[in-house]
């Protein structure tokens, strides 16, 4: 189902922007001339405009629009690239212990048959 997008007030705006460029709250309501709690307001309003759920999303989507990506699929790449690395943590590759063990086999005259249990923890 389409959701109807809700433009941001002017006001909602200049926040969204203050706040893409780094600042906290507390530091938007002080340079716009506001209380604390209205500036929290004007947050969870963009939240619902821009059907976000946390505050870091908002400066995320205000980067995204500034480079013209889509949000969904920096999401993607993020998590992909999240994966990968924890894959290529995951397993540990001692690559001079393989040197080792390769050059001690081949000194004893024995054929070398490496399998990926003799080279991880």
């Amino acid at each position: 189902m389409d959701k109807t997008i809700i433009p941001l007030t002017l006001t909602e705006n200049k926040f969204y922007n203050l706040n893409g460029l780094g600042f906290q709250i507390k530091e938007i309501a002080e340079k716009m001339g506001i209380a604390y709690e209205t500036a929290k307001s004007h947050m969870k309003n963009i939240k619902i405009k821009l059907d976000l759920q946390k505050d870091k999303e908002v400066t995320a989507h205000f980067w995204c629009n500034l480079v013209g990506a889509d949000m969904d699929e920096v999401k993607k790449r993020v998590m992909a690239s999240c994966l990968l690395l924890i894959f290529l943590l995951y397993i540990p590759f001692d690559h001079l212990q393989m040197r080792e063990n390769r050059n001690a086999e081949t000194r004893a005259g024995r054929t070398i048959v490496a399998r990926r249990n003799d080279y991880t923890a």
